[in-house]
């Protein structure tokens, strides 16, 4: 089981992912994303986590 939530910063979006192993072991990740040097092949990826949001 794996969910992701993604949420506008000032300066990029913070991800959160919270993953259940099959052992039952919860594992949690956040990173920030910041779009200061975007990259064109991440503008799928970043619309797709915030779908109202214009690149």
């Amino acid at each position: 089981m794996t969910a992701t939530v993604a949420a506008p910063t000032r300066g990029g979006s913070l991800l959160v992912q919270r993953s259940l192993t099959a052992r039952g072991i919860e594992v949690l990740f956040a990173a920030e994303v910041t779009h200061r040097h975007r990259n064109p092949r991440d503008d799928a990826a970043l619309l797709a986590l915030h779908p109202g949001r214009p690149g």
